[in-house]
């Protein structure tokens, strides 16, 4: 994201509580800690003070994919409502479904609803940096799929937050919002397939049932 000259919080890696030490001093309080790798909010929390930090890095090594303790420590943004931008990299360039609004509880998705009101500016800063990103993750093959590139929004700033290379969650509402759901979109890009330069979507929202965890 720094890289690309994105507008991000501020932020560390740490690879060891003594570093979470360090980019806690460097980003200040409050933060969020996460783990690098993760789904649906596992393993964040948000940290008031120095006295929470060793629970929160406990609890994201504890909940992370993978093999390697790795967080991520950010700066706590107090933003007015945060939006996925279902962003569509295909053989045609670059598409982009109207954005979606979307609340979490306690790390878990809860409801979600397209098209997230918000100024057409705001919009525009957002998609640049989801074009950005997208173009950047092809690596050695085409990039060709859709991705669900998330963003903090507080006023007229925009704020990148992170992305995941494939359908969203937030982005279920599609099934009855668009006509090519992400899960379509994702397909058809992935093969060559047509996609629209420009997608509608007809207001919707979803919400879901959550299953007793016992």
């Amino acid at each position: 994201a720094g890289e690309l000259g994105l507008v991000t919080s501020q932020y560390g890696y740490a690879e060891s509580f003594a570093e979470a030490q360090d980019v806690a001093v460097r980003t200040g309080y409050p933060l969020v800690m996460k783990p690098v790798m993760s789904s649906s909010g596992k393993g964040q929390s948000k940290v008031d003070g120095p006295e929470a930090l060793e629970a929160a890095w406990e609890y994201a090594v504890a909940n992370m994919r993978g093999d390697r303790a790795r967080v991520i420590a950010e700066q706590f943004i107090a933003f007015d409502y945060e939006i996925t931008l279902l962003t569509v990299r295909h053989a045609g360039g670059i598409s982009f479904c109207p954005p979606i609004g979307h609340r979490q509880e306690r790390g878990d998705y809860r409801e979600s609803w397209q098209p997230a009101a918000m100024s057409a500016a705001a919009l525009a800063k957002a998609q640049d940096m989801a074009a950005k990103v997208v173009m950047a993750l092809q690596g050695g093959g085409r990039g060709w799929g859709l991705y669900g590139v998330e963003f903090f929004v507080k006023g007229e700033e925009v704020i990148f937050s992170e992305l995941s290379p494939r359908p969203h969650d937030t982005g279920m509402v599609t099934l009855v919002s668009q006509d090519l759901t992400e899960f379509d979109l994702h397909a058809r890009a992935i093969l060559g397939l047509p996609v629209p330069a420009e997608i509608a979507a007809r207001p919707a929202a979803s919400a879901v049932i959550l299953a007793d965890r016992d």
